[in-house]
C-alpha cells in the first residue's frame, strides 16, 4: 500500500518458505504482480486456487478482485480459471 513494492516482494518470499497459508499467497502475488513478475504472479495464482478450502471470506473478495484485474490487463483469460 505504501508503494514500496520492491520490500514487500522480498518480505512476502521469504515468509512463504515458512508457510503457504492463503494470507502470505494474496500479499505474495499482489507483490510479484506490481514488480513486473507476471509469469511468477501466475503461478502463484494457480497455487492460491489449490488453497481454496482454507479461503474465507476475505480471501473469495481478494481472489474476485485479482481475477478480474488480470482478465482486464489481458494477463489471463477468463475461461482457464472458472
Amino acid at each position: 500500500m505504501l508503494g514500496n513494492y520492491t520490500e514487500a516482494l522480498e518480505i512476502y518470499r521469504e515468509a512463504y518458505s515458512d508457510s503457504k497459508h492463503p494470507d502470505i499467497l494474496v500479499g505474495l502475488l499482489c507483490a510479484e504482480f506490481n514488480c513486473g513478475n507476471v509469469n511468477r504472479g501466475v503461478q502463484v495464482f494457480e497455487e492460491l486456487l489449490t488453497k481454496e478450502k482454507e479461503f474465507d471470506d476475505w480471501h473469495r473478495g481478494e481472489l474476485i478482485r485479482i481475477k478480474k484485474k488480470m482478465i482486464q490487463d489481458g494477463i489471463i483469460k477468463e475461461e482457464k480459471f472458472v
